[in-house]
């Protein structure tokens, strides 16, 4: 009986019918969006009014907005949009794109924060590999793959001897789990493309250490860093973190064959998509920014793909794929204009419209302040400005939510 009873569970799995986890205002039937329209929607315009063809690069500023002439955004602004066009698949525009990331390199042979900058970040460092490699798997032209190479050399130098760990900036002191878990990825990403095992023992380490010196044993979760003399942690917690780390994981254990690592994925995505504790806010969903959220859906996504369910597994996968749905019709229905593509971290300030059917939805008691930073020029008065980095990295979660449709 037992056995028919799991039978019965798995082909409701299979067949797609199994319900969807309890709370928030959507229903189970509600859930599915068409993320593959949103996402053309929200790619063409972050193309349309953010890249800069005579300049070749993404700006700060869209162009629909602009007074005078545009100005580059930041090299992490910069590497998400980048990675966004680059998922579309087009050869001439992901070369385009990998190409505008090399204005951020100097003679040191990292790619500064700013253009001409001098400040340098492993995490920003890492997002650059990511879209040279993918970049080089859309194109072929291995010239992405010679650049990614030499700078997963200068990441993996990151790593402190003494303490271990990645330190975050260049130079510094503060050994960031982002650092850690970044790297990680970036290690399994380049032998993914040379087979190149020092890389995936980097990986392995840098995963290690972060398991031991910066996890959480109340949530599974991680703690932000920690000061690489005083030993002092900072006890912030972000999602982007755990979603890298599931994506190293996930593909650690594809390549190394140790089931460890799948266990410890496994365990982290449960964790993130429980709709309960420190990644969800008041409106049970996930309470980090856009920026952050879009790599907890694709390390989600990579462990999918890259790790598919055991025979025990398949409800534990359908839970988890169940919650991705969730957030995702969450977010297109109250944090994205269908229309325009444009994504926004607060809907409680990006217009009125937006306020009205979030407070609606939600009661937050809270009225409608509008935020600068969402109109043109800074006039709230004016039309709305889209962001780069929101509606970048709303476009990369369309993208991992197709993988779970």
């Amino acid at each position: 009986m037992k056995l028919q009873t799991l039978y019965m569970s798995f082909a409701a799995v299979l067949s797609g019918v199994a319900a969807l986890p309890a709370g928030g205002l959507l229903t189970a039937r509600d859930n599915q969006i068409n993320a593959a329209k949103y996402e053309k929607t929200t790619s063409d315009t972050l193309w349309n009014l953010f890249w800069d063809q005579q300049q070749g690069y993404f700006s700060s500023e869209a162009s629909s907005c602009q007074s005078a002439s545009s100005r580059p955004a930041v090299l992490w602004d910069s590497a998400v949009a980048a990675r966004a066009i680059v998922a579309r698949g087009d050869k001439t525009s992901a070369q385009q794109v990998a190409d505008a990331l090399g204005k951020f390199q100097d003679q040191t042979g990292w790619f500064a924060a700013t253009i001409g900058g001098s400040e340098y970040y492993t995490d920003d460092n890492s997002q650059v590999l990511w879209v040279l490699l993918e970049a080089y798997h859309v194109t072929g032209n291995k010239t992405l793959l010679s650049m990614a190479q030499p700078l997963f050399s200068r990441l993996s130098g990151q790593w402190d001897d003494q303490t271990g760990g990645v330190r975050w900036s260049v130079n510094g002191n503060y050994l960031a789990s982002i650092s850690a878990t970044e790297t990680a990825l970036s290690g399994v990403m380049i032998y993914n493309a040379t087979h190149d095992k020092n890389a995936l023992s980097f990986a392995e380490k840098s995963l290690k250490w972060l398991f031991d010196n910066l996890e959480d044993s109340s949530d599974g979760f991680f703690y932000d860093g920690k000061d690489a003399n005083s030993g002092n942690i900072n006890r912030g917690k972000l999602m982007y973190t755990v979603g890298t780390a599931i994506s190293s994981l996930a593909y650690l254990a594809k390549y190394t064959g140790n089931n460890d690592y799948h266990s410890k994925a496994v365990k982290l995505a449960q964790a993130l998509t429980s709709q309960s504790g420190a990644f969800y806010g008041s409106s049970g969903y996930w309470n980090n920014a856009l920026q952050f959220q879009y790599l907890a859906y694709r390390g989600l996504a990579d462990l999918k793909t890259a790790n598919p369910p055991g025979l025990l597994e398949y409800l534990t996968y359908n839970d988890i794929s169940s919650e991705v749905l969730r957030e995702g019709k969450m977010l297109t229905t109250y944090k994205m204009n269908s229309t325009t593509g444009y994504f926004y971290n607060n809907p409680l300030s990006f217009s009125h419209a937006s306020y009205e059917k979030y407070n609606n939805a939600f009661s937050t008691g809270k009225s409608y302040t509008p935020d600068k930073k969402y109109f043109c020029q800074g006039s709230t008065s004016g039309a709305n400005a889209p962001s780069l980095i929101e509606t970048a990295s709303g476009a990369l979660i369309l993208n991992a939510i197709q993988k779970f449709q």
